[in-house]
């Protein structure tokens, strides 16, 4: 892809995110129900803390928490720090009993704008508690975005309903 057309998309996907963060509380009821949208700079981390109330259900499509995420250089320095690794880590401090369990996923995508669609660029992982969920995503680039959703997927035992999760996002510089 060249880089009017990498220009191009970035320019209308950030388009697009500001719309949807600026749609105001006069149009919350329209925006209800979609994905919190986190922008990152090289160096920063932003954590999000949410509640799952149950599994994962995919007749009704409930329960699931979903972020998009914005990756941008840091153009305060000369020459511009480009966006490296992003790290997602997804952990829950559920209070579980003795021999209970959650097995809980991390599904999404990422792609980086002006850099090379990496191999892990989709990706579903499955953990199990007491495990986190970690999931490096190499960028690159000076843009990249992505998308990314947690889920529960089975619950065995006694667990602490709604369960308590956290998502950290962290943005390396490009090395």
């Amino acid at each position: 892809m060249g880089n009017r057309k990498a220009i191009k998309l970035f320019t209308a996907v950030c388009v697009a995110l500001a719309l949807l963060v600026t749609g105001g509380s006069a149009q919350a009821g329209l925006f209800n129900g979609l994905p919190e949208v986190v922008v990152l700079k090289p160096g920063h981390d932003a954590t999000r803390q949410f509640y799952l109330n149950d599994t994962f259900d995919l007749n009704g499509f409930d329960n699931y928490e979903a972020f998009l995420f914005v990756a941008v250089a840091d153009n305060s320095t000369t020459p511009a720090t480009k966006c490296g690794v992003l790290t997602i880590t997804l952990s829950t401090s559920a209070t579980i009993t003795f021999g209970a369990y959650i097995d809980y996923s991390l599904i999404g995508f990422s792609y980086p704008i002006g850099g090379k669609l990496a191999a892990n660029s989709f990706y579903s992982l499955n953990f199990t508690t007491p495990q986190k969920a970690v999931k490096a995503i190499t960028l690159n680039s000076m843009y990249g975005f992505g998308f990314v959703t947690a889920l529960m997927r089975n619950i065995e035992g006694v667990v602490t309903q709604p369960t308590p999760f956290s998502i950290l996002f962290s943005l390396a510089a490009k090395k």
